[in-house]
């Protein structure tokens, strides 16, 4: 008997494995009394599936008409925010992921938590997106959205990936002061103005060709890599100084440069660098630190600090070092010749002579004890000479 019931309650338990992944539907919280009929559907749909596609069959997003009922795929803001963040919707939820929606209202999160990974493809956010200070248990993606409002999410954290591929902001996409524990993505996306100062990166940025006039990221940490091979009409501005990047740093954008744009990587560090085409007018590349580069690199950088007047000997020989790493060995040579001669022009006579004997090697100390040895044969010779004379 004790084996049929254990038996039995083995059956019960793989036919409630499913329910781990996702609520039954007599669990879920009632829809709040605010929410409109099409809301209380989704409601259901997130709550027992966590997905919800609501694209309309002509497949475009109009905005609801007032006075008229609103289409289908029209949610609120009130509603998204509530079911994402608030008891009892967000502890009934494993997972969202909503599509083909359009959103009325801004939708504001700031200093809230969404304990749950929430993904919006094909949405519209007219009144835009504000994650000021929220705190992002699991991973965010915005795929193939619209926003022309901008979007704001500074001071945040996520605790998985933050993407906007195929997605366009009206203004800027600002993620300043944020920390994001896995990657950064937007690639393919337009956007006035790419903005993360200070932000935090765990894992890899990658805007590869998104369509940009603007990327500010200074003092950034990223973990691996940042590929900012953006694509456009004309990059007006890149601003990189500070940043701390181990892995490589691609600037190889397809985009041109405007007439007046600037590029700053003063200060900045990284692994490896693919420099762009075209090096814009106006340029600063102040006491920018790269661990690895190849000869053509290389050269390039020597050629700025020979021009530079605030260069030191500290900067040639960290290119040296680069360099060699890089495997530009001859390049490595020439600087390293390049400082020798710097510091000789400021040494003293004695310091000189010392440095030539130096350059010599082993040949100048066989020289020097050679020379030694004769002038004290050739003073033997004398001393002798002078006491055979005074002998006779």
């Amino acid at each position: 008997m004790r084996f049929l019931s254990f038996v039995a309650a083995a059956l019960l338990a793989l036919a409630a494995g499913p329910a781990i992944a996702q609520t039954p539907a007599t669990a879920c919280p009632r829809p709040a009394a605010a929410w409109s009929a099409q809301e209380a559907n989704v409601w259901q749909l997130l709550c027992t599936t966590g997905k919800a596609d609501i694209t309309p069959p002509y497949g475009r997003l109009e905005p609801p008409v007032a006075g008229e009922p609103a289409p289908d795929y029209v949610l609120s803001a009130t509603f998204l925010r509530q079911i994402l963040t608030e008891p009892p919707y967000k502890d009934a939820l494993r997972s969202v992921s909503i599509k083909g929606a359009y959103i009325t209202g801004l939708l504001e999160l700031t200093g809230r938590t969404i304990p749950m990974p929430v993904t919006f493809e094909e949405t519209q956010m007219p009144d835009g997106l504000v994650m000021d200070q929220t705190q992002a248990e699991g991973a965010l993606a915005f795929l193939n959205s619209y926003f022309p409002a901008g979007v704001g999410f500074r001071n945040g954290r996520v605790a998985g990936n933050l993407t906007f591929d195929n997605s366009v902001v009206l203004g800027a996409l600002d993620i300043t002061n944020t920390t994001i524990n896995g990657n950064v993505s937007a690639t393919n996306g337009k956007f006035e103005a790419f903005v993360g100062r200070a932000v935090k990166v765990l894992g890899s940025l990658n805007l590869d060709g998104a369509e940009t006039t603007e990327v500010v990221l200074p003092a950034a940490r990223i973990g691996t890599d940042a590929n900012l091979r953006v694509a456009g009409d004309g990059l007006r501005l890149v601003t990189l100084s500070g940043v701390r990047i181990p892995g490589q740093l691609a600037l190889n954008s397809a985009a041109p440069w405007q007439a007046d744009a600037r590029m700053t990587l003063s200060g900045a560090s990284v692994g490896t660098l693919v420099p762009p085409r075209v090096w814009p007018t106006g340029l600063d590349t102040a006491d920018l630190l790269i661990e690895r580069v190849d000869t053509t690199l290389a050269t390039w950088l020597l050629d700025r600090l020979q021009k530079s007047t605030r260069a030191t000997n500290e900067n040639y020989m960290q290119l040296a070092t680069a360099a060699r790493a890089g495997g530009a060995a001859t390049v490595a040579q020439q600087i390293d010749t390049m400082v020798r001669e710097r510091v000789r022009a400021r040494a003293s006579t004695s310091e000189r002579i010392a440095m030539t004997l130096e350059d010599w090697g082993w040949f100048s100390w066989a020289l020097g004890i050679a020379i030694l040895a004769g002038l004290g044969w050739l003073g033997l010779r004398f001393y002798r000479r002078k006491v055979a004379e005074a002998a006779s």
